[in-house]
């Protein structure tokens, strides 16, 4: 490039200023980023330069809508949501970056509309419920004076109406086995009416059954869990409102079951919970992989957190016990006439002697870092009935960290920030019994950036 083409070009760009750096294209509605650079611009005969003027604000915060542009389906079902989307527009019907609150009516006055709307980017997605049949609008405004507003119409269906019920129910289960039923609100045409709304009751021909006291619709829908109590052909009711339907199910009885067998550790922690199984087993040992009854739990230890009834499935029951006596300990289970015990030992909470302190080898300085805390035995075993609040200190004086830390089943977690490079401890103390401490070290390095190789030098 000649000399002279440089200096027409730097000439042009002197020309520009900062209208040089505008995009030359931009889509209608859509915000664009404006870069201003301080420039001073020489005057002729060396006259002292004069200073940028400040940009103005951004525009975007000053756009106005001229109106709004909602999109809602032609036909809509009556009671039920419909999502709207608004757009807000200039007078050309084009999108604008609106920024502001709409408020919402209807010619359907027992429609379900929301109060206000903010607008974000230009738009606004909301959720309306029509209840009227026949042609019905939708109006959008500022609240401002005078107004501005966008109207759309749509045709709300009739309502549908629920004529009959219908309750569905397996055709076999077992005594004392919840089985889950499903009840449908239908129209004549045998589809579900999903603003159906209410509560059905439930009513059986088995005086031992076990049944919720009422059910709640949902879109048209309730589901329940349902015990029988007798063998033999039940039937089971619904009835919600003037609708009412049945069904009937064959229960079988239970399989008969021998024994339980109780399977606990030999020896647990006061305090600490514990898992517990029990299986059900026939006259031979074998569990009993369809048995689905259920069970009452006794424990020896009168204060024991165990839960008062279990239920089994495919035969087996498993559920957390926690003793708080010490010594020889016993849980029973009993079902009818089987009743069956397990006993275990109940053990001190070993002693705390220490904390095991685990942190990363190496951390960045003004990075944070996560130190693991263990309460431990004299053994290095893990104490896991540790609730305990220790105090926290640092080699480093800068660093930041909490001054003290608490415990959860024996196990914590301490963020920490160091901010002197070398090498650095963080130390935990019980302050009920100073002799048991933990500590740990890393080491602090500094925050490095790869170096750039330097930039070419420019021709001329």
């Amino acid at each position: 490039m000649g000399n002279s083409q440089r200096k027409d070009r730097g000439a042009r760009t002197s020309a520009l200023g900062l209208e040089g750096l505008e995009p030359r294209t931009v889509l209608s509605g859509m915000p664009i980023g404006l870069q201003f650079l301080s420039v001073l611009h020489r005057l002729p005969g060396g006259s002292q330069p004069t200073p940028p003027v400040s940009p103005i604000s951004d525009p975007i915060g000053d756009v106005e809508a001229a109106g709004f542009s909602i999109i809602l389906p032609s036909a809509v079902q009556n009671g039920l949501p419909v999502r709207a989307l608004i757009t807000a527009v200039d007078a050309t019907n084009r999108p604008v970056p609106f920024s502001g609150d709409v408020a919402f009516s209807s010619s359907d006055k027992a429609a379900t509309l929301p109060e206000t709307a903010t607008f974000v980017r230009g738009r606004a997605i909301v959720n309306v419920s029509f209840a009227t049949p026949g042609e019905q609008t939708l109006t959008v405004s500022t609240v401002g004076e005078p107004p501005v507003t966008g109207t759309v119409t749509t045709q709300v269906a009739e309502p549908v109406v629920a004529t009959q019920l219908a309750l569905l129910l397996p055709a076999t289960t077992r005594v004392d086995s919840p089985v889950r039923i499903t009840i449908m609100a239908l129209d004549a045409k045998g589809r579900v009416v999903p603003t159906f709304t209410g509560e059905a009751t439930l009513s059986t021909s088995d005086e031992a059954a076990a049944l919720p006291e009422s059910v709640v619709f949902e879109r048209g829908r309730a589901t329940a869990l349902v015990t029988f109590g007798t063998d033999g052909e039940q039937t089971l009711v619904t009835k919600a409102g003037d609708l009412t339907a049945e069904a009937t199910t064959a229960v079988a009885p239970q399989p008969v079951v021998a024994d339980f067998r109780i399977e606990i550790r030999p020896e647990v922690v006061v305090g600490e919970p514990t898992k517990v199984s029990i299986v059900a087993v026939n006259a031979e040992g074998q569990v009993i992989r369809d048995f689905s009854g259920s069970a009452t739990l006794a424990s020896s230890d009168p204060t024991a957190r165990i839960p008062e009834t279990i239920q089994f499935r495919r035969g087996k029951a498993v559920f957390q016990a926690a003793f708080t006596a010490l010594g020889t300990q016993q849980i029973t289970a009993t079902s009818g006439d089987v009743k069956a015990s397990a006993t275990t030992t109940v053990k001190e909470s070993p002693t705390v002697a220490g904390f095991s302190v685990w942190m990363p080898r190496n951390v960045i300085a003004g990075m944070p870092a996560v130190a693991q805390l263990m309460a431990v035995d004299a053994d290095g075993r893990l104490v896991r009935g540790f609730t305990g609040t220790l105090d926290v200190s640092s080699s480093d004086a800068d660093a930041t960290l909490p001054s003290t830390v608490t415990f959860i089943n024996g196990i914590a977690f301490l963020r920490v920030t160091f901010a002197t490079v070398g090498a650095q401890s963080i130390t935990v103390v019980d302050p009920g019994k100073p002799d048991a401490t933990g500590a740990a070290s890393t080491n602090v390095m500094a925050l490095r950036f790869p170096s750039r190789s330097p930039l070419p030098p420019v021709r001329r």
